[in-house]
This record gives C-alpha cells, sequence and structure tokens, in this order.
C-alpha cells in the first residue's frame, strides 16, 4: 500500500449501516447469582483507595454511546437499551479517564461496549454457535481485521463489523493511520486468547493455572484499553520509553490486576453460564479450595500484584529522570485503570446481577 492508499483508507467516510435479520433473542437471568461481598474489604487494601474521580460528562457520554449503540444495531428497542443502562460500562471508561475530553470518552467507551458485545455474543454466550466452533470464530475474527485493517463491510454483515468500522474511522481521523498497526496487534492477540479458551473449553479441558494466567493478560483486551491511554491522555509516548522494560512490566502487572479483579466478581456469572476458565474457579479446581478460600487466594494474589506495580511505579526516578508528561501520563492513566476497574466492578450489574449483553445476536 503507498502513502497516497494510506492516507485514503484513513479518510474513507464513515460507513453505511444497513439493517440485517434478527434470528436470536435472549433475556437476562430472572435469578442472578449475586456476587458474594466477602472479597471486596481485602481487594486493593494497600493504601488508600477512594473512590476514582469520574468524569464530568459521564452521563452525556452514556448517552452518546447509545445511541452509536443503536445506530450499528448493537441494541434494538428499550429493553436492551436499558440493559446497557444497568451494566453502566461507562462508568469503567470514565473512572479511568476522569479528564480526557468527551469526545474523547466516548470514543473509548463506544470500544469497551463493542468488546463487551464481542464477548457475549460470540465468545461467552451459552447459546452461541459461534462459541461452539472454532472455525466459525477464526473466520469471523479474519474478517474483523480486515475491517480494522481498512476493508469496507458489506451491507449483509453484523453489526460488530459496521461498529468497528465506524470506530476504525474514527480512530485513525484522531490519532492518525501511524497508530493504528499497534491498536490492531493488540485486537489481534485478544482474538487468539479468545480462540484458545474456546478450543480449552470445548475440549473439555481446564488450562493449568500458569498457563491461564499467561493467556489471561490477553484475552481481557486489556492492552488495547492501554494503547487509549495515548488518545485520552494527551499525547503519544516515544517507542523507546513505551518498550523499556520497567514500564512494559507495569503494563503487564496492571494488566494482571484488572484480569484478576475482573475474574474475582465475574465468577459467579461464569458459573452460571457454564464456565470454568476463570481463576477463582481453577484455583478451586486445581487446588481443592472452597470457593471461599479460592477467592481468598484470588484476592491475595491480586494484592501482591498490586502491591508490586506501586513499588516499581516509585522506583520509575530512578531509571529515568526525564520522563516526558506523555510517559508519566501513561503510567498514571494504568493505575487509574486498576482502581477504576476496581470501583466499577463492586457496582455493575453485569457482576452483581450476572447480566449479559447476548440480547440479541445475528450470524455472522
Amino acid at each position: 500500500m503507498n502513502d497516497s492508499q494510506a492516507h485514503s483508507q484513513a479518510h474513507a467516510p464513515p460507513p453505511v449501516h444497513v439493517p440485517f435479520r434478527v434470528v436470536e433473542r435472549v433475556v437476562p437471568s430472572a435469578d442472578p447469582v449475586v456476587c458474594p461481598a466477602s472479597p471486596v474489604p481485602a481487594l486493593a487494601s494497600i493504601g488508600a483507595l477512594g473512590a476514582p474521580a469520574m468524569h464530568p460528562e459521564v452521563d452525556a457520554v452514556q448517552e452518546r454511546t447509545i445511541e452509536w449503540a443503536y445506530r450499528f444495531m448493537l441494541i434494538v428497542d428499550d429493553e436492551t437499551s436499558t440493559l446497557l443502562r444497568r451494566v453502566r460500562f461507562v462508568e469503567l471508561a470514565a473512572g479511568s479517564c476522569s479528564r480526557a475530553p468527551a469526545r474523547d470518552l466516548a470514543l473509548l467507551n463506544d470500544w469497551i461496549t463493542w468488546l463487551f458485545f464481542h464477548d457475549d455474543w460470540f465468545c461467552d454466550g451459552v447459546g452461541s454457535s459461534v462459541a461452539r466452533d472454532p472455525t466459525r470464530l477464526a473466520a469471523l475474527h479474519k474478517r474483523l481485521l480486515e475491517i480494522l485493517a481498512g476493508a469496507r463491510p458489506d451491507s449483509d454483515e453484523g453489526p460488530l463489523s459496521h461498529a468497528l468500522s465506524d470506530l476504525r474511522y474514527r480512530l485513525a481521523r484522531r490519532m492518525g493511520g501511524g497508530w493504528l498497526p499497534r491498536f490492531t496487534r493488540g485486537v489481534r492477540a485478544y482474538f487468539q486468547s479468545n480462540l484458545w479458551e474456546i478450543q480449552t473449553r470445548n475440549a473439555g479441558r481446564a488450562p493449568s493455572i500458569p498457563a491461564y494466567l499467561k493467556m489471561r493478560a490477553y484475552s481481557g483486551a486489556v492492552h488495547t484499553a492501554f494503547d487509549f491511554l495515548d488518545v485520552t491522555a494527551g499525547g503519544m509516548i516515544p517507542a523507546e520509553l513505551r518498550e523499556h522494560a520497567v514500564l512494559q512490566q507495569l503494563a503487564l502487572m496492571a494488566n494482571n490486576c484488572i484480569c484478576w479483579v475482573n475474574d474475582i466478581f465475574s465468577y459467579p456469572k461464569e458459573i452460571q453460564e457454564g464456565h470454568a476458565t476463570n481463576l477463582v474457579l481453577l484455583l478451586q479446581r486445581e487446588r481443592g479450595l472452597a470457593v471461599d478460600d479460592a477467592v481468598a487466594r484470588a484476592v491475595a494474589l491480586h494484592n501482591e500484584e498490586l502491591r508490586a506495580f506501586l513499588e516499581l511505579e516509585r522506583e520509575l526516578p530512578r531509571f529515568n529522570h526525564k520522563l516526558s508528561p506523555a510517559a508519566l501520563a501513561y503510567v498514571e492513566g494504568m493505575r487509574a485503570w486498576m482502581f477504576g476497574n476496581l470501583a466499577w466492578s463492586r457496582e455493575t450489574a453485569r457482576y452483581q446481577q450476572c447480566v449479559n449483553m447476548k440480547n440479541w445476536a445475528e450470524d455472522p
């Protein structure tokens, strides 16, 4: 591809969405399993956590995302928009980047919403035919990566394809085409970990805890959220700083904390959906623990990782006395993500009432 072609793709007009056929509809559980309160006091008990600062335009951004989801038929009626309001993905985004411009927060919130719909429709949904067929999932992911590279979705493709095309257009316009390849690498790793998890699940195997923890760093798509810090935190940091061993380890530890908190709060939902690929459930199975003891062990692992993050963060000035404001904002952004994710996980109906966004789905 030459430079003029890349420029044309990066600045192509936004896609036109064409409606398609609804083929399945599922309502949330009428008898949710409420996540026990026992892990909450012990989580992130290192220092004073407090509530994260919330973006002042959180409610307006929520409504913008709901309008966007209607436009691309991720939601189709008042019932499904109510689901989106109940899970409050916007508070996950807004608690993690409280000072970003509202348009950038909206872009992040749309991406987070896209990820959760992808998970619930095609990876976690017990009724999903795609989740039972790794070949179909791999084909879907191949097509989504083509769209992320600039391909235009056909009119009969589903809402995830059209919504992703819109996100790609907006990201290229906001960040330039040079930012997209790194973001795409994170999305590709996320897709690959999805496929590994589904192949493992369909084979009737439970992964070992060490293998699971290695892959869990990709299956949460947290790397893509950290890529958004270039958008929301005020500027891209130089590659030599981003690739510095200390910042790489900080990113890994923050990623682990976010994913392990997710596992601690989501395990009742995953029990309800018949999944065993969860840190709490694997600890329970592999080590013969009662569920409360497995939760306590997962909490301890989280807090050890958080302690290591905070210790290494304090050492940053020793490694580089001239960290740019963008690099400092990047580290602060990762810390905000950890605490923002914890605060959201404690309250969201997604985990407290086991709300699944698989309100309906289409054949990809």
